[in-house]
């Protein structure tokens, strides 16, 4: 693959070459986990200054002008969905972004979540607005398409002509005005026609079922009410994924992020403030990818059947466990055994898709941002904590605390040590690990109010581990 590196062009925006493609990018600033916006078919990275303009506070947020689109390259020879995906996916690579939240709409929508399922590994997050993995076979959406841009009456006299055009004075009409470049004889669109209409007919000339399926990180859906789709068939697309969360935006246009500005960000913002840091976010991802090495190296010791009995000796009959990090399943299964309900809960989609394969119910539960329910007799997490900072795992055993009935239980165990660090043991890929010490741990543990019942020292298989036994007072 050929490449330069970006050069800054004006304010903000940097070019790429991609296999004779050069591709441009818009910087929109602002710090924090990066933030990647897909636009429509015929769209612009422009489009998106609104929602950057807050996303920018909490974020480091850029937008794609994709092939054949805005500044990028007008008329490339490859318009198809692999070409659209393998830039998206260099994009972040090049510039070091990943794992980033994906957040595209309509044919940006379909990029994302197909790169999503690709390179899962580069994606944190992902919000797909009015996109959906079907096939077009009989060509409707490019005849519709064909028929919109044949009304646009080119070229426009000024860019006020064409905010007229759009419906007037509008964030949706300003936009798709701001997407026109001056020529001698007017304002003409910065695309050709005819390569939209190739971009769309490659692109839904095969069904992306397979690959929306494969997708693996926390995902939000968004349904335009005046839109392009059914109520019932987006809430039944959301439904394919465990923990794939649906908004219904009323009275919205198919431009959803142009035309309901508010009830966008609303939206958006709810999301991203759910997504986990960026160290559980890593290890998750890992996971999704390592699940199967995870599973193959994964050896119950000694000591770990030693807590798993005790844990079980304090639990009567028809007791009720919250299980955070279910992973494969097998604690849950022993401890089923034993006569408890338990609620497997793991924050991998892949775990939770795995387990619901095989019959048992499971359900994607993110620790540190989601709410645990109860009340619960216990909440159990074997080798989860572990992946948490200290402020993180304070968190968490505050919630605990709340989910447990008074007298409930929470056993859990961590890694025996000093620091944080990032291991590609066992899986081979990255996982965040902090490591503790019995006093340490104990303030933390009595702090969030939590009563110490047992704490052991064990060995684990290269490790030394600690496994605690506390009680709600």
């Amino acid at each position: 693959m050929q490449a330069s590196e970006p050069t800054a062009q004006t304010p903000g925006r940097m070019h790429f070459q991609r296999e004779g493609v050069e591709l441009s990018v818009l910087d929109f600033g602002g710090s924090g986990s990066p933030v990647l916006l897909l636009h429509g078919l015929a769209g612009y990275a422009g489009e998106w200054s609104d929602t950057a303009a807050w996303l920018v506070r909490n974020h480091r947020v850029l937008g794609l002008d994709e092939r054949g689109h805005g500044h990028s390259t007008r008329i490339p020879a490859d318009v198809s969905r692999d070409a659209h995906v393998a830039d998206v996916a260099y994009v972040i690579e090049h510039l070091g972004l990943g794992p980033v939240v994906l957040v595209g709409q309509s044919l940006g929508g379909s990029l994302a979540f197909v790169t999503a399922a690709r390179h899962p590994e580069l994606v944190r997050g992902l919000v797909v607005a009015e996109a959906c993995p079907d096939a077009d076979p009989d060509g409707e959406g490019v005849a519709g398409i064909r028929r919109w841009l044949d009304r646009w009456p080119l070229p426009f006299a000024s860019r006020e002509d064409a905010v007229e055009f759009f419906g007037g004075p509008s964030l949706y009409a300003r936009s798709w005005g701001g997407g026109l470049e001056q020529r001698e004889d007017g304002w003409w669109p910065r695309f050709d026609a005819d390569v939209m209409l190739r971009t769309l007919s490659e692109g839904t000339s095969v069904s992306y079922w397979e690959e929306w399926q494969r997708v693996r990180c926390p995902t939000l859906l968004v349904r335009a009410g005046n839109g392009f789709f059914p109520t019932d068939y987006l809430q039944a697309m959301a439904a394919r994924l465990p923990g794939a969360r649906f908004v219904d935006i009323p009275d919205a246009k198919h431009d959803v992020h142009l035309d309901r500005p508010e009830q966008w960000r609303a939206a958006l913002s709810d999301f991203l403030a759910a997504l986990a840091p960026a160290n559980v976010a890593g290890t998750l991802s890992t996971y999704e990818q390592g699940i199967d090495a995870y599973i193959r190296d994964s050896v119950r010791t000694p000591g770990h059947e030693d807590f798993l009995r005790r844990v079980l000796e304090l639990l009567p009959h028809g007791t009720h466990m919250l299980e955070l990090g279910t992973g494969p399943g097998h604690d849950a299964l022993f401890f089923e055994s034993g006569g408890v309900n338990v609620r497997r809960t793991d924050g991998a989609l892949g775990f939770v898709a795995r387990l619901r394969a095989g019959g048992l119910q499971a359900e994607v539960l993110e620790i540190t941002s989601a709410d645990f329910g109860g009340p619960y007799d216990v909440v159990f997490a074997n080798a989860v904590l572990v992946h948490l900072t200290d402020a993180q795992l304070d968190l968490v055993l505050a919630k605990a605390l709340l989910a447990v009935r008074p007298g409930g239980l929470l056993a859990f165990t961590v890694k025996e040590g000093d620091g944080e660090a990032w291991s590609t043991a066992k899986v081979g890929r990255p996982r965040f690990f902090n490591y503790w010490r019995e006093p340490s741990l104990l303030e933390h543990v009595l702090a969030a109010g939590w009563r110490p019942l047992s704490v052991k020292h064990v060995q684990g298989r290269t490790e030394p581990w600690i496994n605690v036994i506390c009680a709600r007072p």
